[in-house]
């Protein structure tokens, strides 16, 4: 802010005295005048005046290196050595003026020597000094004097104006909050009739949608039960011993189907009590906010007895399906010593009915794998979030488009089959466990039971996008393994992509340990070698993706060592095979 203007007769000012000090000394004729480089001229910087004058109050605006290196430069004439620049720069950072610097700087011998006149510094003893001339030393003090009553003017006039300016901005302010109070209060009014709302959906759909949903998917599972038993009935129904038989596997079955409709419902209730809980928990949040007296305790109570009422249910699905596992159990070990012995029986079967047989007790463990998979390999969310990664893969390579559909071996639970299908991508899957394939088919996915080499081997070649197993090919003997290659090779498209998953025993732990938790796995497959076997049967841009390392945990005072030691224990635990056919 500029000053007030000076009345007629005014003290003058301190650029004119400075500017009739300067004039003074060049007329004078005791330094001799130099002249100051254009280049120096144009930057807004300390500048070196002819005959060794320092503009001091413009060097006093530079700060850092940039000072200390101007100031050398100005009252040195030359550039700071690297000691003086981290000394003066130490001063700077523990609050040194930089005005007593620049004093202190000029008294040194060499200082003296170099003989530079300060334009703007009064030293406080020559000003002390000044004050004590005659004549002119009272009026010295008063025209400071004038100066400081002048620029306190000038202060008070600018804080003056900084407060109106807040004044002003904290009226703006007061509007906004107003303004952001209002909105929030009608947002407050639409969650609640939105929360009103859920809570009457949440009600209705104890009673209709979720219903409807499970009955569906009871319906799909018995449909495809139904399927089974029918066609072991024609296959044994000629035999004298089959009606017991026939007599356990109905019972089998029906354990079967009673411990999928639970499961069903009892996926259902914990959706729906989390459903719940979330509601309850912003029913809460917004009366502890709102100060809400009685509608939000009203809200808050039906939200807990709905609550409540799924909690009683969920127990009772745990109880239901904790008897229906121990009946399943109870059938399938009877049915297991039935078929043992009938294949023991004095009498000899045929080639067919061997099979059937052989067949049958091959599926005795279905069910109990799936109890394993639940256990062991994880929710069905985080093995979709972990096999997200790899659907680049398939439409980079145009796998699941139109006459590319993708064939998923060892499809399981389902997660990838679901995955592509909400991806908009064409995929069918093939497994060998019975419950698996009903569970898949439950699901509305299209997965038949058979085995992945054979049905592979009735596809036209040439007519595949993508070939994907994941966590199979460490339950194949090496034969079999290779077959699955060679089939794949051959039903693939030009371009067309394998995407084979599987423990990697790299990680120490995996090899080691984690591994040998599934008793259907045979031996660990080191990368390098499935590499190699790919490359040996015609596949082409082979390569091994590392995934799903474990947290990193060693701190040794060695980096390196730690970093090994991590390698080896909390590495990838799997890897994927990505191949492609030329």
């Amino acid at each position: 802010m500029s000053l007030p203007s000076q009345p007629k007769h005014s003290p003058p000012t301190v650029d004119e005295i400075r500017s009739e000090f300067i004039d003074q000394i060049e007329q004078s004729g005791k330094r001799s005048i130099h002249e100051t480089s254009s280049s120096s001229l144009d930057k807004p910087v300390a500048t070196k005046v002819a005959g060794g004058i320092v503009d001091v109050p413009n060097l006093l605006k530079l700060h850092g290196p940039e000072f200390v290196i101007a100031l050398y430069d100005q009252v040195l004439g030359r550039t700071p050595d690297e000691a003086g620049l981290r000394h003066h720069l130490g001063l700077l950072a523990n609050g040194a003026d930089k005005s007593d610097l620049v004093r202190s700087l000029r008294g040194t011998s060499e200082g003296e020597q170099f003989g530079s006149m300060m334009i703007g510094l009064w030293p406080r003893n020559r000003l002390a000094r000044l004050y004590a001339l005659p004549f002119i030393g009272r009026p010295a003090r008063i025209m400071v004097s004038l100066l400081g009553v002048s620029r306190l003017k000038s202060d008070v006039q600018m804080l003056h104006d900084f407060i109106v300016v807040l004044q002003r901005q904290s009226q703006e302010l007061r509007q906004d909050l107003e303004g952001l109070r209002r909105g929030y209060d009608n947002q407050l009014g639409e969650i609640q009739d939105r929360l009103r709302s859920v809570q009457k959906r949440v009600t209705d759909s104890v009673s209709r949608g979720q219903l409807v949903v499970v009955t569906r998917r009871v319906e799909a599972f018995e449909s495809a039960q139904t399927e089974q038993i029918e066609a072991l009935r024609s296959e044994l129904a000629a035999e004298a011993w089959a009606d017991p038989l026939l007599l356990l596997a109905d019972r089998q079955d029906e354990a079967d189907r009673r411990l999928g409709t639970l499961g069903v419902a009892f996926d259902e209730a914990r959706m729906l009590r989390d459903a719940i809980t979330t509601i309850a928990q912003a029913f809460s949040t917004v009366a502890e906010h709102e100060g809400w007296s009685e509608t939000g305790a009203g809200l808050v109570a039906r939200a807990a007895e709905a609550l409540q009422l799924q909690d009683d249910r969920i127990r009772n699905a745990e109880r239901l399906a904790a008897e229906a596992h121990d009946d399943m159990r109870d059938q399938s070990r009877r049915l297991s010593l039935l078929l043992e012995t009938v294949r023991r029986r004095a009498e000899p079967f045929d080639a067919g009915q061997h099979a059937i047989v052989e067949d049958e007790q091959d599926h005795l463990l279905d069910s109990l794998y799936v109890e394993f998979e639940a256990r062991f390999r994880g929710s069905r969310d985080l093995i979709k979030q972990r096999q997200r990664v790899h659907l680049d893969v398939m439409v980079t390579a145009g796998a699941g488009a139109e006459g590319r559909p993708i064939i998923d071996v060892g499809a399981g639970r389902g997660e990838w089959l679901e995955l592509l299908r909400d991806e908009g991508l064409q995929a069918s899957g093939i497994d060998l466990n019975r419950t698996m394939v009903a569970s898949c088919k439950a699901l509305g996915l299209d997965c038949i039971m058979g085995d992945a080499v054979a049905e592979l081997a009735l596809l036209e070649a040439g007519s595949i996008g993508a070939v994907t197993g994941f966590h199979l090919i460490e339950h194949l003997p090496f034969r079999t393994m290779v077959s699955l290659l060679d089939e794949a090779h051959r039903v693939l498209a030009p371009s067309g992509v394998i995407l084979f998953e599987t423990p990697n025993p790299a990680n120490l732990q995996v090899g080691s340990r984690f591994f040998y938790l599934d008793p259907t796995h045979r031996n660990p497959l080191p990368g390098e070698m499935v590499a190699m076997i790919a490359e040996a049967r015609g596949f082409d841009r082979v390569r091994i993706v590392p995934l799903h390392p474990m947290p990193q945990t060693f701190s040794s005072m060695d980096k390196q060592l730690g970093r090994q030691l991590d390698a080896l224990l909390h590495g990838p635990q799997d890897y994927a095979l990505i191949a492609y056919k030329a």
